[in-house]
């Protein structure tokens, strides 16, 4: 889901709870992450996301704000900066929610035409 939102509490560190370095390995090559953790305003959760040397977000601080796009991964609470595919995503769920209601609003309110009888033709503009 996107959202904007202000950054209350921002935590960059580049080692674990156990000490160990964050990263990835390519090629055989270990490449040196960070990870980030925030807590947003008016939200008591940490959502949290890897950085890579370069990232804008190694600058945020609390205060910031911010477009993300959060999500939930194996019991965790993440976040990420959009991508036009979640663009996309939260503008196709949108529009779900408008047609179903549009389904809702029209339901019961059509009337079948019943026939009545025979038409007089006097009645008849042509």
């Amino acid at each position: 889901m996107i959202q904007n939102i202000t950054i209350t509490q921002c935590i960059v560190s580049e080692k674990s709870k156990e000490g160990k370095p964050y990263g990835l390995t390519r090629g055989g090559k270990f490449i040196p992450a960070k990870r980030i953790a925030i807590k947003i305003e008016g939200d008591d959760n940490w959502y949290s996301d890897f950085l890579m040397p370069g990232d804008i977000r190694e600058t945020w601080t609390p205060g910031v704000k911010a477009t993300i796009s959060t999500y939930e991964k194996n019991g965790y609470k993440n976040f990420r900066l959009p991508s036009q595919i979640d663009y996309l995503e939260d503008r196709v769920s949108k529009l779900e929610i408008e047609v179903s209601q549009l389904k809702g609003q029209s339901a019961g309110h059509y009337d079948e035409p019943t026939a009545t009888g025979d038409i007089d033709p006097a009645d008849l503009p042509f």
